[in-house]
């Protein structure tokens, strides 16, 4: 995407969040005491007491640190994150990111979300892996102050921030777009990531209510999880899914990793003619090979504005002393990043406008 088009994108997204943000603090504040002279308000429910003036920090002048916790650092999306964090922090000399592989180890992500705590650093986005062994650690660092910010793979505690690419529409957008391709007619399954993230990881379900409801002649058959989301584990799944159902004419894939994997079963089983393979995300591979037409299509969820965002958002967070303590959140903020549906006929545009070919230059050679 064109900077000037990126920057006004990243700013409407701001804008929308802030309002979000002070709405929330501005309904707490009215539930409670609005003495200045009490100097803190006290709220009955939780029994968190909230300054009525956060502390922040500048962050121009004093040494910050901010950690992300990532998924592998391994994979081509670390990069795409690389690319959007020092655009956003080259003008901030004193802030340091840290960028902490978790090899695809959920265990290893909570003794990282665990270490930040006693280090004091002051804020962590994260793509939790373990909704429920996150959750713990997380609530830990939100009480401390810390605010906690969540990017596509979400934690089941309160905290600061989830943004994520636009998940359940993004299944049913998939829906409508296989099913404009196939005349409304067929068989679909879906290979989805790992079963302990079902609760917040919601696009294979959105694809399958959108069939359902709209598209009677395709009949769904199963959805199956994938361990860790892991192409290898995803090309057995569906190896097993085209044995159960030969007929199968279409699957959704909550991601490209698992897509990738799919792709490799059905060429394996000698049905690229019959089976249409749709992703998620856009990742660099998924755009080649729906440019080879080994893959049907995805969807492009632009990971630099994501990335960029909730990096502008840690350092907001930070400036004002706002977490999900202090603002005292019903619930987490959400913030839904468009989804641009990627089939042969636009993948060219997206590769072109995109910060793929920044990122992952050798992926275009």
């Amino acid at each position: 995407m064109k900077k000037g088009k990126t920057s006004r994108i990243l700013a409407v997204l701001l804008a929308v969040l802030m309002v979000g943000v002070f709405g929330l603090g501005m309904a707490a504040c009215e539930k409670e005491s609005t003495d200045a002279d009490k100097g803190a308000t006290s709220d009955e429910d939780t029994g968190i007491t909230r300054p009525d003036s956060f502390a922040g920090k500048d962050i121009l002048t004093e040494d910050t640190t901010i950690w992300y916790i990532t998924l592998s650092t391994a994979g081509v999306t670390n990069r795409m994150a690389k690319l959007a964090f020092d655009y956003v922090i080259k003008y901030y000399p004193n802030i340091k990111l840290v960028m902490q592989d978790a090899q695809y180890n959920p265990e290893q992500q909570v003794t990282f979300l665990n270490e930040a705590l006693t280090q004091g650093v002051d804020a962590v986005m994260i793509e939790a892996m373990d909704p429920g062994a996150t959750q713990g650690p997380v609530e830990a660092l939100e009480a401390a102050g810390i605010p906690v910010i969540t990017i596509n793979l979400n934690t089941f505690a309160t905290h600061s921030l989830h943004i994520q690419g636009n998940d359940y529409y993004s299944g049913k957008e998939a829906a409508d777009v296989l099913a404009a391709a196939t005349d409304g007619k067929g068989v679909a399954v879906s290979v989805d990531g790992p079963q302990q993230q079902a609760e917040t990881n919601r696009m294979c379900v959105g694809f399958q209510e959108q069939l359902a409801e709209k598209y009677p002649g395709i009949e769904f058959k199963e959805n199956v999880y994938t361990d860790n989301w892991d192409a290898a584990v995803a090309q057995t799944n569906m190896a097993t899914l085209i044995q159960k159902y030969p007929d199968i004419t279409m699957v959704y894939c909550a991601s490209d990793d698992l897509a990738n994997g799919v792709v490799s079963a059905v060429k394996a089983a000698g049905k690229q003619d019959q089976i249409k393979v749709y992703g998620s995300m856009g990742m660099p591979d998924a755009l080649k090979r729906i440019q080879e037409g080994t893959q049907f299509g995805t969807y492009f969820s632009d990971n630099y504005i994501e990335m960029s965002t909730a990096l502008y958002q840690a350092l907001y967070f930070i400036q004002n002393g706002i977490s999900m303590k202090t603002m005292n959140y019903p619930a987490t903020p959400l913030l839904d990043q468009p989804t641009t549906p990627v089939t042969k006929d636009n993948v060219d545009l997206i590769i072109e406008t995109s910060h793929w070919k920044e990122a992952d230059p050798d992926a275009w050679k």
